[in-house]
């Protein structure tokens, strides 16, 4: 079976959504860098979306690296929103 990319825009759940986040940045061998912490909870009755963490480097003149890591927590009194 081929898997078919969804190229539908980004809808925002019924519930509405709240982006909690919290930004970090220093130097590691001279080179800037950054990260942020999202919890996604909804608006409505604050059900647990998911969590993500974003790494990246700041300031370079030359692309290096990229990591985004994603991983999205549901109780089981939840449905998954796809």
């Amino acid at each position: 079976m081929e898997h078919k990319r969804d190229n539908r825009p980004f809808v925002t759940p019924g519930d509405g959504i709240q982006d909690h986040f919290v930004t970090l940045s220093g130097k590691l061998s001279g080179i800037q860098l950054s990260a942020v912490y999202h919890c996604f909870l909804s608006y409505r009755d604050n059900y647990d979306y998911g969590h993500e963490w974003d790494f990246w480097p700041n300031g370079l003149s030359v692309h290096i690296f990229s990591l985004t890591l994603s991983m999205p927590v549901i109780t089981p009194t939840q449905t998954p929103l796809i």
